[in-house]
């Protein structure tokens, strides 16, 4: 019985060769330079300062001019003005009825609170 070692030996290279594209393949895409920014530093630096900064707001501009920074004291008092000064959509309450209203509200939500919680946390509200 003759036994011949050529196909084993060939199944042996290929596999060596596979092994050596797949590490070239691998170190290729490692030392792939990661793809650049379309803003500079100092833009990204200050991008990170709105966004952990709450004493400003960036808000879309009027006619399509893009964002805008304003002061969120600012921003908050022009919606105020703007909005919930306009008498076609609000009015405004005597003191009287908008604690009615409220005392109205707590007991509303009151009852969906008894009903959706567990009984051991169902104590009754200080004021009402």
């Amino acid at each position: 019985m003759e036994t011949t070692s050529k196909p084993s030996d060939e199944i042996e290279e290929a596999i060596a060769d596979f092994e050596k594209e797949l590490r070239k393949e691998q170190l290729s895409i490692n030392r792939r330079r990661k793809p650049s920014r379309n803003i500079t530093y100092s833009q990204w630096k200050l991008i990170a300062f709105f966004k952990d900064n709450d004493l400003y707001i960036i808000v879309q501009g009027d006619k399509n001019l893009g964002p805008c920074i304003l002061d969120r004291k600012y921003y908050i008092l022009r919606g105020c003005q703007e909005h919930l000064s306009n008498t076609a959509n609000y009015r405004q309450l005597s003191r009287a009825t908008a604690n009615a209203l409220q005392r109205g509200l707590m007991y509303k939500f009151w009852r969906w609170f008894c009903k959706y919680s567990p009984p051991g946390e169902r104590e009754s509200p200080k004021e009402w």
